[in-house]
């Protein structure tokens, strides 16, 4: 019996076999190379990725677990995702389309603000988000105001073609575990798929360091990355990536702000500080302007954008655009800015804050995902046909009080693909995220 012989997925759409449980072409390499070397080599090969993570250190921190042990061990699998080369490249071109939209819809929602003033945006959208932050209104025409990094959540949607989910731009965290994840499955990919050609990410690492030296004017002894410190879950990333950069990693009470200027203090005195690559969250940042609870920014940090002797990554505010209201309006602000329709397809959702959305949502609650629109944990989105009566009758009255909080989704199943479990290989479901740095007037993804 083949190894792929049991292997079957429930849902409409698997990345590795078709509907008649075929591999898919550009699988294929991949399929025959597994079943020749058998589940014994799969298993050796796991272990020497397993040993490459723990050696380099690879972890993140899960909160309040049990028994006090946060620290957790990253885990990569041995088989692949495989995207051919011409769809991966019209995906980017959505990708970098979305990007620039964002940058554009960011610099208007703190300056001009015509996306409101011409009703595409209903103001509500904006100012009911927790993260709208009116200390950086008019921040727009300043040096450097611009969305230098964007992530995207995306996935394969039943139609075979891959859907937006997510976007990530205050601080997109899992670009150096990608990094990490590819140097660790260089070590087998050589001899477990002989042949198979996976696209190099050093011009990707290359086009951040030129990012930040243009930010930084060629010196990268004035540029760190801002971290809450090694309590937060993806430490190891902050430290990963501050390291392959080559720009110091420093915590809200290694910076100062004096005369306008941000510094680092060091044995030696201070250093100016003009590119801050940030992976604190906007009300975080600066206890002086923003969250006066903070202990992880830095007093002044906004006054010293304001003044433009500071460049971040991303800027102060971005938080806002983290906000799934703003899915049922895409099409029309990419008219607004681009004249385009969306290269990538959205999940359908509903704005609550609309009569008529709002009656359709509360009407087809069994069939909807519901979630604030202000991020929060997972406990906080909800399945409307997983709830119980009582449940469903408690979020219909907070929806009904307060209806621009809330936000409807389309309950969709996304693709699977081939995991190694450890003994057999199983259908497993799969979100890419995908990271994007700012070149000129485009993105680099």
């Amino acid at each position: 019996m083949g190894i792929f012989d049991r292997y079957f997925s429930e849902y409409s759409f698997d990345e590795m076999v078709d509907g008649n449980a075929r591999c898919r072409p550009h699988w294929q390499a991949i399929c025959e190379r597994i079943e020749a070397v058998g589940i014994d080599a799969l298993k050796a090969h796991q272990a020497e990725i397993d040993w490459s993570l723990e050696e380099n250190g690879v972890t993140y921190n899960v909160y309040d677990a049990p028994g006090g042990n946060t620290k957790r061990r990253w885990t990569l699998d041995p088989i692949p995702f495989v995207v051919t080369q011409s769809e991966w490249d019209d995906v980017a071109k959505g990708i970098k389309q979305r990007a620039k939209i964002y940058d554009l819809m960011f610099r208007d929602l703190y300056g001009d603000q015509m996306l409101m003033r011409q009703g595409i945006l209903p103001a509500e959208v904006v100012f009911s988000h927790k993260g709208y932050a009116p200390e950086v209104f008019d921040f727009a025409g300043k040096k450097n105001f611009e969305l230098f990094f964007y992530a995207t959540d995306i996935a394969r949607g039943p139609d075979g073609k891959f859907w937006v989910v997510n976007d990530r731009v205050q601080a997109p965290s899992g670009l150096g575990y990608a990094i990490e994840n590819r140097l660790s499955m260089n070590l087998v990919a050589k001899s477990l798929y002989p042949g198979v050609n996976t696209r190099r990410l050093a011009r990707f690492v290359e086009e951040m360091k030129g990012l930040i030296d243009r930010l930084a004017g060629g010196d990268r002894a004035k540029a760190a990355l801002l971290t809450p410190g090694p309590f937060n879950e993806t430490y190891f990333e902050h430290a990963y990536l501050s390291s392959l950069l080559d720009i110091s990693l420093v915590q809200g009470d290694d910076l100062l702000v004096k005369d306008g200027t941000l510094w680092l203090k060091n044995l030696s005195g201070l250093t100016q500080i003009d590119t801050l690559l940030r992976r604190v969250d906007d009300r975080y940042c600066d206890p002086l302007e923003l969250r006066s609870d903070s202990h992880l920014g830095v007093a002044g940090l906004l006054d010293v954008a304001r003044r433009e002797h500071l460049s971040m990554i991303n800027p102060i505010g971005s938080g806002l655009l983290e906000n799934p209201a703003l899915n049922p309006f895409m099409e029309s602000i990419a008219h607004f800015f681009l004249d385009e329709e969306l290269l990538l397809p959205q999940i359908a959702t509903w704005w609550c804050g609309q009569p008529n959305e709002l009656e359709y949502v509360l009407e087809h609650m069994d069939s909807l995902i519901i979630k604030p629109i202000n991020r929060g944990n997972a406990s906080e989105i909800y399945s409307g046909r997983k709830m119980n009566e009582q449940a469903r009758k408690t979020l219909r009255k907070q929806m009904i009080a307060t209806p621009y909080a809330f936000v409807a989704q389309e309950e969709i199943g996304f693709s699977t693909v081939p995991s190694f479990t450890g003994e057999t290989i199983e259908p497993r479901n799969a979100v890419i995220r995908a990271f994007s740095f700012k070149r000129d007037s485009s993105y680099w993804v």
